[in-house]
């Protein structure tokens, strides 16, 4: 059975909430509060303890979940495993998969609403973990090979709750004991005998976190050369002290592509990026691939088939591949779904023969005992599109051709079958395993015959279903998991450095004026309506007039309309279209290239239906290929990006000396034709960071149309509120925004009075009536943006070929429906506000293969630039502001000789007045005589080192932080060289600090010399505090947890005085019989005790003698288990005595109740009533009690019983004891309420009959005294709450209870035997009347006891012999 060796408690509300987890082998703690995360030793873990209430056992715990909320802000969440499977043993560990989570909320939050989608991808059955025989947690991220080789204890590549673990690794770093290592992927442990040896045969599988997520939401490689799927397979074999294991590796294409849309049956692809940065991210996929793993091939096999988006993928694998600086990975092309279509495996063996040679090279990984014996030095990276089921089938392939030597190996050869056999159950889990965790489905091709066509059949529809519809809620909790920023907060800070606090993000905001510089940048926009994509050879040639020329031409035609001086002309007019529109005159440098040249087409294909439902991609590589030979001319630029949407196309080119410093390149495209269902009309965005700098360009076709002004506006409204990037940026997170296209606003005017302005040039006439300008200063759309003069003429719509307006039937009017827009972000809290941007240039060019002119803008912007060298000179200086991320400081106190010496909860006490001074404290520690004080802020720690070297109440102080100079400067060592390289070091970070880790935090192996011992005792603080910024917190103080001696208890005050005897109340007061031979009676419930000594003492005359003992304490609370069974008097409400006044006076002639014991007995009784007032009621012990109504008491006379065993020597004979009661009896006794609790003593035995032939015992010893403090017990076993009810002695004959002239009949049912026999006792007497009860009589086993006045045990009755069955 796995052990749940940690156990969860949970107390407090609001801020003071607590969450504490024990752990039971170590018997230490780890407490949660708000932000603070500390260590606990034994002395520590009891206080907060008791202070919080158990709410479960679990096996581990992963983490701390933090999310980001709008409205609640930052909510912590502690993660834990409430259930898993065991999968199988791992040396000396138990490899657990994960079924059920609980997670904790720490700090505010609806942990259903925010990890809802988290705990189902968690619990789907792709988490692992391991346990250690000792309770720590076994790393499973890392491959054997790495285990012994490099002493590697953690690959953070693979470990998903990495971020999880980010904030306990503040306050500490040794993090096994707490939280296990968790993998996604496939672990599969199989048993296998050979001979009279156990064998272990397992393959793990390890999906890496450095680009997960689902099918169609991740594809491709990113900036930092890590690829969508990536999974390391494990093969292992261990027998005895060898261990072998083998390596494969599978990744999605390392190339930028996407499947974006709905995608069934054929799969449509998108290249996203340039072929130069595509190929720049190959080079580092393959540069990691060769650091981790040593030499590489790559099989892959995708189809070859022509003309086909998945062949188009493939002979881009291969050309970066040709072109890559990493000449020496080979490739083995093998189209899988051309050659293996039976699914035949067989036919995969011309496949392993052409790699056969390299596998041999690579080799295995061999151990034996400690010692490497061999290590594989290559590996093969096998890809098809999805990495899913083709590439299951080829590595289980490869894998059973290596296993052969594996187990040459071991030396287990004769066993082939049985490990064949084993490895393939293996390998038939990891297909499934590692599909589910990328498709949400099992693998395909898993099983042959028409059972396994069908089932093939059914999970391809389920993946078409999840992945196009279901995939946006796994993608949710993938990102929450891996805590992904929702968005960068400024291109300024990396993406390593939004892992860091955020108290070290907002101090190097701060000071970003410092370390940045801004430098100019020049941006051409333009855009142009193609008319389907068709236009003229000569045109082509003219398309360099538009994007390059248009400003020189434009001005110089100015320049020769105001003077007949050419000489100021920069540029010949021959040869070059007519340019039109606005120039600064005052720029000096037009003819300079641009540094980024961005186009955008609309119509770039005929919006028919074909090709709305599936439009080509063919013009737009056509288009670019164009282009980027236009833009050469001058200068080299490079294609950062396209992105094709039915006819909206836009292409963003980027000078190759800034091509280095582009990242975090997305797209998008937003539908809006049909109310957002087709793409005739649309937008498509692209951004990317240059520098440090944010931009966006969007180009879009808008609604078409005189009248559709409100459908324009609903295109830009719904293209601006859908436009979220794949890294969570809006369009207005951006510093600049371009929008440019076929925005289709037209002028209201009347046709022929647009024209004549046309010819008059009235331009400003005709923009106070343009619809967009119109909509603008509405601020219906374009708010805040900015657009050059309209000192053109109308670029729509022209007569092909020809400049004049349209002169066909329909005779559209002229209109400026080609436009380009541009904002500059507003100053932010710490970056100061960018150049608006200075328009160079906005007009139109003469290309004539279209109705629509095409327009250029031209404008120079800023950007920043970071100077790395000044920036990392402001990390000491960051750093030092914010203090490290353990906000703790340790005070170690030592008395001056010769001073009076102050007790440590005194010196404590003192001490937390003066650290209040410097900020909020939460938590307040003293582990082995040094204190620990754990501040709210990183700040207040290092400010609070002020304190070193004070005295204090005749103590000196010597202060120091918590965090080790290693752990605190460590963020210092890694972060320059990640911050370079732009790559997510959070990896990196994590796994040094863990490599670095010590099995006990440095604050638990502190020694000191105090002498003060590890006991606990709470140190109680009134005083309110401030936090760093100065204002008060009220309503929270920090919990105290101090190591102090033990100190000698004070002395017990007196007992306090009693109280007065209240009045005699009416209502009969219950008292328990009188036990023979003793004046001790068992004591009333608390509540009704002092009612019950006052009516005593008002019986002066009467014969009862109750002892004044003093008030018995208060019951405890019932368990929780015992609260939920209830008596039948509970549940109606009804106190004993109205129930039996009930039956009393009830008309029926038989009444019958089950009432069920609340302590589990279930005694049961009978009772019955006559017409003429007589009762009989039946006891379950054999007693029969009668009585009549109004009658004398009643005299009980036992009947004649079997010999009993010899009475112990000693014993005294039974004895009557008569006793007196002098007034009414209904007075005196009571019938107890439902509430109270009985025991067995509460009736008495029946009696025993007299026999001459047995000698006559001793009296029986009275029990001896008690003290005055302690309850009343009774002098029997004492009783154990559901332990059932005691031995009793065998049962006897009915006591016959017999009244002169008065008979009864047969009884009823009654369950409680203290109700029937109070009942009897409660009759209608009068003053004076005479009860005679017999004692006792049981037979005991042990009555030694007796005379020493201890408890005594029944004896069990001899069972009666079963007769026998007939044959």
């Amino acid at each position: 059975m796995i052990p749940k060796n940690l156990r969860l408690y949970v107390g407090g509300e609001g801020r003071e909430r607590k969450v504490l987890l024990e752990n039971r082998k170590t018997n230490t703690g780890l407490l949660l509060q708000g932000d603070v995360c500390a260590q606990l030793h034994s002395s520590e873990l009891n206080e907060i303890r008791s202070l919080c209430e158990r709410v479960t056992d679990v096996y581990a715990s992963i983490g701390v979940l933090t999310i980001m909320s709008e409205d609640e802000g930052e909510c912590r969440y502690l993660s834990l495993v409430t259930a898993c499977n065991s999968t199988g043993k791992l040396g000396d560990a138990e490899i657990l998969a994960v079924t059920d989570v609980l997670f904790v909320e720490i700090k505010e939050g609806d942990p259903v609403e925010f990890t809802s989608a988290c705990k189902h991808y968690l619990t789907q059955g792709t988490f692992f973990f391991g346990i250690t025989e000792q309770g720590d947690s076994y790393d499973l991220t890392v491959n054997f090979q790495n285990k012994v080789n490099r002493q590697s204890k953690v690959d953070s590549r693979f470990l998903w709750n990495r971020s999880l673990l980010t904030h306990p690794l503040k306050f500490f770093s040794a993090y096994t004991t707490w939280f296990a290592s968790l993998i996604c992927g496939s672990v599969s442990v199989c048993t296998v005998y050979a001979g009279a040896n156990q064998a272990r045969a397992a393959v793990i599988s390890r999906v890496s976190s450095e680009r997960a997520g689902a099918r169609f939401q991740v594809r491709g490689v990113d900036d930092g050369g890590s690829v969508a799927n990536f999974v390391e397979t494990e093969q292992i074999l261990q027998l005895g002290d060898k261990m072998c294991s083998f390596l494969q590796i599978r990744g999605s294409v390392p190339v930028f592509w996407e499947q974006s849309g709905l995608q069934v049956g054929s799969h449509k692809l998108t290249m996203t990026r340039g072929y130069e940065l595509t190929q720049m991210a190959y080079d580092k996929h393959m540069t990691v691939l060769k650091n981790n793993y040593g030499m590489v091939m790559i099989l892959n096999l995708l189809s070859s088939k022509p003309n086909t988006d998945e062949c188009y993928l493939s002979h881009q694998y291969q050309a970066h591949q040709a072109d890559s600086i990493h000449d020496d990975v080979l490739i083995r092309n093998f189209d899988y779904h051309s050659v293996v279509r039976s699914g035949k495996m067989e036919l995969l063996a011309p496949l392993y023969k052409d790699i056969e040679t390299f596998v041999g090279y690579a080799g295995f990984f061999r151990k034996s005992g400690v010692d490497c014996q061999g290590i594989q030095e290559g590996v093969l990276r096998t890809n098809c599109l999805d990495c899913i089921d083709r590439t299951n089938s080829v590595q289980k392939y490869i894998s059973h051709r290596v296993l052969y030597k594996q187990l040459e190996y071991i030396g287990a050869t004769p066993q082939i079958e049985k490990f064949a056999a084993a490895i393939d159950k293996c390998w038939h889990s990891n297909a499934n395993l590692v599909s589910r965790a990328y498709c949400g489905t099992g693998a395909l091709k898993t099983a042959g015959g028409k059972m396994g066509k069908l089932t093939d059949a059914t999970r391809s529809f389920k993946r078409a279903i999840k992945n196009n519809f279901l995939d946006d809620e796994r993608q949710e909790a993938i990102e929450e998991l891996l805590m992904y920023p929702s968005k960068p907060l400024s291109p300024v800070i990396s993406k390593c450095e939004r892992f860091l606090p955020s108290s070290f993000v907002d101090g190097l905001l701060a000071e970003s004026r410092d370390f940045s510089q801004k430098i100019p940048i020049r941006v051409s926009v333009g855009t142009w309506n193609s008319n389907g994509g068709r236009i003229q050879k000569e045109d082509k040639k003219k398309l360099a007039d538009w994007l390059l020329d248009a400003p020189a031409v434009t001005r110089s035609r100015n320049v020769d309309l105001m003077s007949d001086d050419l000489s100021a002309v920069d540029i010949s007019l021959d040869d070059k279209l007519a340019s039109f529109g606005y120039v600064d005159r005052s720029a000096t440098n037009l003819s300079d290239s641009p540094d980024v040249v961005v186009i955008g087409l609309q119509e770039l294909v005929d919006l028919t239906a074909g090709n709305i439902v599936s439009s080509s991609q063919s013009k737009r590589s056509q288009w670019s290929s164009w282009f980027q030979d236009i833009l050469c001319r001058e200068s080299s630029y490079i294609l950062i990006s396209s992105l094709q949407l039915v006819g909206v196309c836009l292409f963003v080119f980027v000078k190759s000396n800034h091509v280095q410093y582009c990242t975090d390149i997305c797209i998008e495209s937003i539908k809006t034709g049909l109310k957002g269902k087709t793409g005739n009309k649309g937008g498509v965005v692209i951004s990317f960071n240059l520098y440090s700098t944010s931009l966006c360009f969007v180009c879009a076709h808008l609604a078409a149309g005189q009248t559709a002004v409100n459908e324009r506006n609903k295109h830009y409204d719904s293209i601006s509120e859908k436009a979220i990037l794949t890294n969570g940026m809006e369009l207005d997170d951006h510093d600049y925004v371009f929008w440019c296209g076929d925005f289709n606003y037209r002028i209201d005017l009347p046709n022929h009075q647009i024209r004549d302005l046309v010819k008059e040039s009235c331009w400003h006439d005709l923009q106070c009536a343009d619809q967009l300008t119109v909509q603008r200063n509405m601020g219906k759309v374009f708010q805040g943006f900015n657009e050059g003069p309209l000192d053109f003429a109308p670029t729509y719509k022209y007569d092909l070929n020809s400049d004049y307006y349209d002169t066909s039937d329909k005779f559209r009017s002229p209109a400026w429906c080609d436009r380009v827009l541009w904002r500059c972000k507003e100053r932010t809290r710490f970056m100061d506000t960018l150049t608006p941007g200075t328009l160079l240039y906005y007009g139109y060019t003469d290309i004539k293969s279209s109705d629509h002119r095409p327009v250029l803008a031209v404008i120079d912007i800023e950007v920043r630039k970071i100077d790395l060298d000044r920036k990392l000179s402001l990390y000491n200086k960051v750093f030092g502001g914010i203090g490290p991320p353990n906000p703790t400081v340790c005070v170690k106190c030592s008395p001056i000789p010769g001073r009076p010496i102050v007790d440590l909860a005194t010196l404590v006490k003192a001490i937390l007045e003066e650290m209040k001074k410097f900020g909020e404290i939460y938590l307040v520690r003293v582990p082995e005589g040094i204190i620990h004080f754990t501040f709210k802020h990183s700040a207040s720690a290092v400010h609070a080192l002020q304190m070193d070297e004070r005295e204090v109440l005749h103590h000196m102080l010597d202060v120091s932080l918590e965090s080790t100079a290693a752990d605190w400067q460590l963020l210092l060592a890694l972060e320059p060289p990640t911050v370079k390289f732009r790559l997510t070091p959070i990896n990196q970070l994590l796994e040094t600090m863990m490599q670095n880790s010590s099995t006990i935090d440095s604050s638990t192996t502190t020694t000191t010399s105090s002498g003060y011992d590890q006991d606990t005792t709470t140190v109680s603080s009134s005083s309110d505090y401030s936090s760093s910024d100065g204002e008060e917190e009220e309503g929270y103080e920090p919990v105290v947890l101090t190591s102090l001696p033990k100190k000698a208890p004070p002395p017990r005050p007196p007992p306090p005085a009693r109280p007065p005897p209240p009045k005699l109340s009416e209502d009969p007061i219950y008292a328990e019989p009188i036990r023979s031979g003793s004046t001790t009676s068992r004591a009333p419930p608390a509540e009704d005790y002092s009612d019950y000594r006052a009516t005593m003492a008002a019986n002066n005359n009467g014969a009862i003698d109750v002892p004044l003992n003093p008030p018995r304490p208060a019951r405890p609370a019932r368990p929780p288990q015992m609260q939920t069974r209830k008596s039948f008097l509970a549940q109606k409400g009804e106190s004993a005595r109205e129930f039996i006044a009930e039956k009393l006076s009830s008309n029926s002639s038989s009444d019958q109740m089950q009432i069920s014991d609340p302590y589990g007995f279930d005694r049961k009784s009978e009772l019955k009533k006559f017409d003429d007032g007589t009762m009989k009621i039946s006891l379950d012990d054999g007693r029969v009690i009668m009585y009549e109504k109004g009658s004398e008491p009643l005299m009980m006379d036992p009947e004649a019983r079997p010999a009993r065993p010899a009475r112990p020597p000693g014993r005294p004979p039974p004895t009557t004891t008569t006793t007196e009661v002098d007034g009414p009896i209904s007075e005196v006794c009571a019938v107890p309420e439902p509430e109270d609790v009985y025991t067995s003593e509460m009736i008495s035995p029946p009696p025993r009959p007299s026999s001459s032939s047995r000698p006559n015992p001793p009296s029986r010893p009275s029990p001896p005294s008690r003290p005055d403090t302690a309850p009343f017990r009774p002098d029997t076993a004492p009783f154990q709450p559901n332990a059932g009810p005691p031995r009793r002695p065998s049962r006897p004959n009915p006591v016959e209870l017999s009244r002169a002239g008065e008979g009864y009949s047969e009884p009823q049912s009654f369950s409680n035997p203290a109700y029937a026999e109070l009942n009897c006792i409660r009759s209608r007497g009068t003053l004076g009347s005479t009860i005679e009860l017999a004692p006792p009589a049981p037979v005991y086993e042990n009555p030694g006891v007796l005379e020493q006045g201890g408890p005594a045990r029944l004896a069990r009755p001899p069972r009666p012999s079963r007769p026998s069955r007939p044959s």
